[in-house]
């Protein structure tokens, strides 16, 4: 099976290089053998079997009466997400645009709150955001793009995230000389200019969410979270938690627990799963139903969250 698995290849020219041949990759992600065997049970012991979660090579028993390990392989393939098929590959193509600690520690999107309808055409129509200096550390974030979150109380059905600008300027004005929205005060605020206003494909919805103040996000979870509550994911651990709930539990809500300074737990029903760690851990009310080491989950998240939930 390494020979059928390693000679079925494809290329791979990211920069258009002519020489074809140095680009042919193995992106196969596995290769299995069926054969005729009625004990299920038993073969869950052999070797060829527990290889298939070690290197994605082995054997399956598969006769007319026999099937329930290869439709349980099955339903992990399909139900897992884009995430887990791609840590399956054994030559990863494209590796250096998967997920990375960075795409959530780069914390330069900031999260600006929108008090009025007035203040949201103002921003809109003129191409900036402005905030209070004292109320933000802007110096400790680099910021280079920033969103306006338009609330529930102000906007109802239009709440939410729906535009993002990339900074071009940042200056400290009086609140007198933001001329767009009139106002005798002498505090300082940061005018941020943008280059234009982009409209998300999707609008973030805030799902119950309540933001208190201005805070901020990565940009990669900006183009890639679901809603409001998403973009304060603080890891790699907790995204790919998230995403495999949401694979596996697609018709049930599944909400997050926490601030806009931390995620404490994602929730389904009545039930809470937590990160900590190399740990997850799937709690209901103050009784532990399980735990989980993280790179035990990565091998076969459909599984073992099955398994312990």
């Amino acid at each position: 099976m390494h020979r059928y698995r390693d000679a079925i290849v494809s290329i791979y020219n990211k920069n258009n290089d002519s020489d074809l041949r140095s680009h042919v990759k193995n992106n196969v992600f596995g290769a299995f053998v069926l054969f005729p065997y009625n004990d299920e049970e038993k073969y869950k012991e052999n070797t060829f079997y527990k290889s298939i979660d070690e290197v994605n090579i082995g054997a399956f028993p598969f006769l007319p009466s026999t099937t329930k390990l290869m439709e349980q392989f099955l339903d992990e393939l399909v139900k897992e997400s884009s995430y887990s098929t791609f840590e399956r590959a054994i030559d990863k193509v494209n590796k250096e645009n998967y997920l990375s600690e960075d795409d959530f520690k780069n914390r330069n999107v900031l999260i600006g709150m929108v008090k009025s309808r007035e203040q949201f055409e103002a921003n809109i129509n003129n191409k900036f955001y402005h905030i209070l200096v004292k109320s933000v550390n802007l110096a400790a974030h680099s910021i280079e793009y920033v969103t306006l979150f338009q609330t529930k109380n102000i906007f109802n059905d239009e709440s939410g995230i729906q535009y993002y600008g990339q900074v071009t300027d940042i200056k400290i004005v009086k609140r007198s000389e933001i001329t767009e929205l009139p106002k005798e005060s002498s505090e300082l605020y940061y005018r941020i200019e943008v280059s234009s206003w982009i409209k998300l494909y999707r609008k973030l919805e805030i799902n119950g969410f309540s933001l208190r103040r201005s805070s901020y996000t990565s940009f990669y979870l900006l183009k890639n979270a679901d809603n409001v509550c998403e973009l304060f994911i603080r890891n790699c651990r907790e995204f790919r938690l998230l995403r495999e709930l949401r694979r596996i539990y697609n018709k049930r809500t599944i909400s997050l627990k926490g601030s806009e300074d931390d995620v404490d737990a994602f929730c389904i029903d009545d039930i809470e799963i937590i990160v900590k760690g190399d740990v997850i851990k799937i709690i209901r009310g103050n009784l532990v139903l399980g735990e989980l080491h993280y790179s035990e989950f990565l091998k076969s998240p459909v599984r073992y969250l099955k398994k312990i939930m």
